[in-house]
């Protein structure tokens, strides 16, 4: 047991005393927290671990074991933003997705006291990934009559009565559904970030009387940034609600 101590610890110190940062290669500075880590000298792990990834070329390894060092430190938000980053260099790196996963079921913010079941519905029916369906929607609820009136027109089959009806309630799906593509492409995101203090202020916008609601957020939350509203970042939630944000308390995924 003691044997199996010793070396390691020989190797922190020896690191300790003549490798610094700013000479020691990466390989050198990712042993280091390797070993640090092992002794869950999380600390120390964290230090060698962001030497090596913010002084050379990030890797996500390392973003990857950076934030499990974050996280066994108790630094949810900079953990969250280690795995995302990992996932940004490497997509579908399966153990950082998972571990952010399993951060994001165990943080839940919560519900805002206004929030009803329209304001749920309209954020679904509105979800940027629904702009392409309602805008291909929009044109065939336009296109689709137009072709019935002509071959009606031409077969001389349903009644002049009828074409105004058609002609009418295409265009009003048409615009209806032109509408709905139209928010959710404004509800397109730019950037994904994660929510670095806890109990950051989400301010939904909505007043109330004379007040703005508020409502708390996590740490380590992944949210999507929508746009800069000059002194605040305009967010949006998991579950589709938008507020804005105190710059100061969110990171942006780079």
């Amino acid at each position: 047991m003691i044997q199996r101590c010793l070396l390691p610890g020989l190797f922190i110190l020896f690191a300790a005393f003549y490798v610094t940062p700013a000479t020691a290669s990466p390989s050198v500075l990712v042993r280091l927290g390797d070993s640090a880590y092992a002794h869950k000298k999380y600390d120390s792990a964290e230090y060698y671990y962001r030497e090596a990834a913010s002084r050379y070329n990030p890797d996500a390894v390392v973003l990857y074991k950076l934030g499990n060092a974050h996280y066994r430190s108790g630094h949810t938000g900079e953990a969250v933003l280690a795995y995302e980053r990992a996932l940004q260099l490497r997509p579908g790196f399966a153990d950082a997705a998972e571990n952010i996963r399993i951060i994001q079921r165990s943080i839940q913010p919560e519900s805002g006291q206004n929030d009803v079941f329209f304001i749920r519905w309209w954020y679904t029916l509105t979800s940027p990934s629904r702009s392409n369906t309602w805008a291909v929607t929009g044109i065939l609820c336009f296109c689709i009559p137009l072709g019935v009136l002509i071959w009606s027109r031409v077969r001389r089959k349903w009644p002049l009565w009828l074409w105004p009806h058609l002609i009418v309630s295409g265009i009003a799906l048409s615009l209806i559904f032109a509408v709905l593509s139209a928010v959710a492409v404004s509800r397109t995101t730019r950037d994904t970030a994660v929510i670095m203090r806890h109990g950051a202020a989400f301010r939904t916008g909505a007043k109330t009387g004379n007040k703005v609601p508020l409502i708390t957020l996590p740490e380590g939350l992944v949210v999507k940034v929508l746009r800069d509203d000059g002194n605040a970042l305009r967010i949006v939630l998991p579950d589709g609600r938008e507020g804005l944000v105190q710059p100061s308390d969110i990171a942006i995924v780079k």
